[in-house]
């Protein structure tokens, strides 16, 4: 089997997740379902291209923050950014994986019970994360199944509940204007801690090619697939949230299974963690960086597990906007110095036009027209090479 192929399935792990099918129950609140399709399609299509050129460059994505932001700009800022907010990414797959299984189980949160599984959940997912990109590409072929069944069940559900027809004659009444350029904001948001970090999953891909192919076929179909089900989901149900619209729906015990076993994909959440926080500080040699890679995964995911089991699913929408203010500029200053500037600053301890360009670009987050995030990405790439230049002489 060809190499991207198996990354696509990797990134296919990725997206057929519960909290995707979240983040298409969101969109429903101010757009229709034919818009929530077009939102969703623009976004991963968005991130097709950005994946392309930024994990094409065959550079790890610590190596091209050391040569962005000099090696102690990167280390101690940039690269510790996405470790620190997969925490939060995890505790929130580990809450809806777990939560249910202890929906099938018939478990309250006033039962000790409760938190007890969640607690073993996450520890499943992290043992999972500690075996690498091996233990996570068999886990791989377990939960897609899973979730394919979900989605089979969840599309018999809704025809015999709604009719497709309802679906089509669906209009949101909530009174916040977002059109589709706001579902594409937030769906960027949501998977923009996970890009900047893709570069560790696709950069030894070989070439631009394999790269688009892996995330086409990884991300667009199962885009479409599971935020378009938890697009349904929300409007047959009523809800937002996928678990209770699945109780709602008196879905059979085994419905919940299906969707605990798929969101064991919070392994793929934690890896970086452990992959970030790893490369801060210590020895070079890659037995130790393995060593300190498993300890900080182990450190940081139960971290999660706490987070998890105190609930961080309801601050969702709060979260997304804190990571897409971080992260889009950074991606935006790596293409800019890989493509434009060409410049090796890693000897550097800080190279302070990049951290000036990440900055003006976290302020045009605050932009409220078009797409915010996409526009601090462009604001911080032009930037950069703007000043760059300047400094240059050029």
């Amino acid at each position: 089997m060809s190499q991207w192929i198996n990354r696509a399935v990797l990134l296919s792990f990725w997206l057929f997740s519960a909290w995707y099918l979240y983040i298409g129950g969101i969109l429903t609140k101010s757009l229709n379902f034919p818009e929530a399709l077009l939102a969703i399609t623009i976004a991963n299509l968005t991130f097709v291209l950005i994946f392309t050129f930024y994990a094409g460059t065959k550079k790890p994505k610590d190596l091209m923050f050391r040569e962005a932001f000099g090696n102690g700009g990167a280390r101690y800022c940039i690269s510790l950014l996405p470790s620190l907010t997969q925490i939060g990414w995890y505790a929130i797959v580990v809450e809806i994986g777990g939560t249910a299984l202890t929906l099938m189980l018939g478990l309250g949160k006033t039962n000790p019970l409760f938190y007890l599984i969640i607690f073993c959940y996450g520890l499943l997912t992290i043992w999972i994360a500690l075996g690498g990109f091996q233990r996570m590409g068999k886990l791989s072929y377990l939960s897609i199944p899973a979730m394919l069944g979900f989605s089979l069940w969840g599309a018999y559900a809704i025809s015999s509940r709604l009719g497709f027809g309802g679906l089509l004659n669906y209009q949101p009444v909530s009174q916040v204007s977002w059109g589709v350029l706001g579902g594409i904001q937030l769906l960027v948001a949501s998977f923009i801690s996970a890009a900047v970090t893709i570069p560790d999953f696709l950069h030894d891909l070989g070439s631009k090619k394999n790269v688009f192919l892996a995330s086409f076929w990884g991300l667009v179909p199962t885009a479409l697939l599971v935020g378009g089900l938890g697009a349904a989901f929300a409007i047959v149900g009523k809800n937002y949230d996928v678990l209770a619209t699945l109780q709602l729906m008196s879905g059979p015990l085994f419905v919940y299974a299906l969707l605990s076993i798929d969101n064991l994909c919070g392994a793929q959440a934690v890896y970086p963690v452990g992959t970030g926080l790893a490369s801060i500080h210590g020895k070079d040699d890659e037995e130790s960086r393995e060593a300190r890679r498993k300890f900080w995964t182990i450190a940081g995911g139960l971290i999660s597990i706490a987070l998890a089991m105190i609930g961080i699913v309801g601050k969702l929408e709060a979260w997304l906007v804190v990571l897409g203010t971080i992260f889009s500029p950074i991606i935006g200053i790596v293409l800019a110095n890989q493509y434009f500037v060409e410049k090796d600053s890693s000897g550097k301890s800080v190279h302070f036009p990049a951290i000036i360009a990440w900055l003006f670009g976290c302020a045009v987050s605050f932009v409220p027209i078009g797409v915010p995030i996409l526009q601090s990405l462009i604001a911080s790439l032009v930037l950069f090479v703007v000043v760059s230049n300047f400094r240059n002489g050029n």
